[in-house]
């Protein structure tokens, strides 16, 4: 037993020195050179959870409504309208909030203002974004619930704390406040109409953009003001772009507010919404899906309703974009009008063609599509010195996002992170001449420091919002964590 002992004490000192030198070499010289490998149709569930991008729900709360009902749940028609939509898992809800119990009095009581913060906390569990409307008059009946526009900016003054408390579940705010459903039309009151801008505009919190529903409601605001660069557009009627209609408020293809909206599109999140199908079927019309991409593309649209002209209230109704779903979609196609898509898109994993429809592009393109080409990294000294080629097919860039570098152990576990590049000017093509069909490619630049002694490790790219939710890259890659590995070192 004791020559036992003897050699155990012998093989443990002479195992220490090893050790220690082991755990005290110096890092691991290493210089990458990668290409990396597109996602194929096998990831498209996973990356239509991308946040802030997308199709969207749509959620109407009568605020004074749901007070005098004493529902048990505020929120009872936000959960079903997620629930209608469980296929489709829009990461993004337009909320409507209608004040019209409120429209005469200065002050929304505590019990409404509860209604409103119940609908931002199920937002917020649910890692779903708003695009936030106050209204109050709920039609086109005029004068019926509108409110005096003292009654209008004294709410935004209560609102403002409210929505500055919640903005990490903001997507946008959007004008609203006046006329049928908040668009600024069919109004009887009389209203100085810049006024009214600059009060919502002081309202929404300084980092979030606003959106109106056609150009002439912003250009009450001389393009010299501050303000001008965050107003952007939801355009509540959308037909394509060749036809016009006298729907859309004007918005018609070869107008000045049609090019005003090319001109200035790239600068913000754009959102919009097509007629309800039932209208569009009283008019003998099935609205032209390969017409309304063109317009997504030319306008750069971030967002776009998924409950108008799809299915509505009723799993049976088939409106426009039902048949979108039967409609093929091309690479020829899309080539021939000069709008991007990622080559894999149409693979599968073994590298065949894959046919896909105008709703799945719809779907798949709105808001940023962000492909990482290669991946390029050095040590010097203790750091490491990292950066990404990427190019994005999505029609518009990415607003609000955050991105970044991390080093990781082999538990995924982050050891070092840095934040690199700018979201929001990651555009698929020239940000000034949407005509300028030149695929950009941006390259991300970061330098890290090498944890000490660390031999293993993996190098990942992040790209997360307000909430913290993180959005996937489209390429066939690891993702662990809200973390995209772009390589492995062991």
């Amino acid at each position: 037993m004791k020559n036992l002992t003897v050699i155990l004490l012998a093989c443990f000192f002479a195992y220490l020195p090893m050790n220690a030198q082991r755990l005290q070499q110096p890092n691991r010289q290493v210089n990458i050179d990668k290409n990396l490998a597109p996602a194929t149709i096998e990831l498209d569930e996973q990356l239509l959870l991308n946040p802030d991008r997308g199709f969207r729900n749509e959620v109407v709360v009568r605020v004074a409504n749901v007070v005098s009902d004493g529902f048990t749940d505020p929120t009872k028609a936000f959960r079903e309208r997620m629930a209608y939509y469980i296929p489709e898992n829009p990461v993004l809800a337009q909320m409507y909030f209608y004040l019209s119990g409120y429209n005469n009095t200065r002050i929304i009581p505590d019990e409404g203002m509860n209604v409103i913060q119940a609908h931002f906390d199920l937002a917020r569990k649910e890692k779903i974004k708003l695009l936030v409307r106050f209204a109050y008059q709920t039609g086109q009946d005029i004068g019926r619930f509108e409110a005096p526009q003292e009654i209008m900016m004294a709410h935004m003054q209560q609102l403002k704390p409210l929505l500055q408390n919640n903005k990490d579940v903001i997507h946008v705010v959007q004008a609203g406040f006046l006329g049928a459903w908040g668009e600024w039309h069919s109004a009887k009151l009389k209203c100085d109409t810049l006024a009214l801008l600059k009060g919502i505009i002081h309202m929404a919190p300084p980092d979030k953009f606003m959106q109106v529903r056609v150009p002439e409601y912003k250009n009450v605001l001389p393009e010299t003001d501050p303000d001008y660069s965050r107003v952007s557009y939801h355009i509540d009627s959308v037909w394509g772009d060749e036809v016009p209609h006298n729907t859309n408020g004007g918005v018609d293809p070869g107008t000045d507010w049609w090019k005003q909206i090319t001109r200035e599109s790239s600068g913000f999140p754009v959102d919009g919404e097509m007629m309800w199908g039932l209208e569009t079927l009283r008019m003998n019309r099935i609205v032209d899906g390969f017409q309304v991409i063109r317009q997504l593309s030319e306008h750069r649209y971030t967002s776009f309703s998924l409950h108008h002209n799809y299915r509505e209230n009723n799993p049976k109704d088939k409106y426009s974009m039902r048949y979108w779903q039967e409609t093929e979609i091309t690479p020829e196609w899309l080539d021939k009008h000069r709008i991007f898509y990622a080559q894999g898109w149409f693979k599968d994993k073994n590298g065949q063609a894959v046919k896909r429809s105008a709703f799945d592009f719809v779907q798949h393109y709105l808001g940023y599509k962000l492909e990482a080409k290669a991946i390029r990294a050095k040590t010097n000294k203790d750091m490491l010195e990292v950066e990404m080629d990427l190019v994005n097919y999505g029609f518009s860039a990415c607003y609000e996002l955050e991105s970044g570098f991390a080093i990781l152990d082999e538990n995924n576990m982050v050891v070092s992170a840095t934040k690199a590049g700018t979201p929001s000017d990651w555009h698929s093509r020239s940000p000034h001449d949407y005509n300028d069909a030149r695929l950009l490619t941006h390259t991300v630049k970061a330098t890290m420091r090498v944890p000490s002694g660390s031999t293993a490790y993996k190098i990942g790219f992040y790209l997360k919002n307000s909430m913290g939710s993180f959005a996937r890259l489209s390429n066939d890659v690891e993702f662990e964590n809200g973390y995209n590995i772009l390589y492995s070192l062991f």
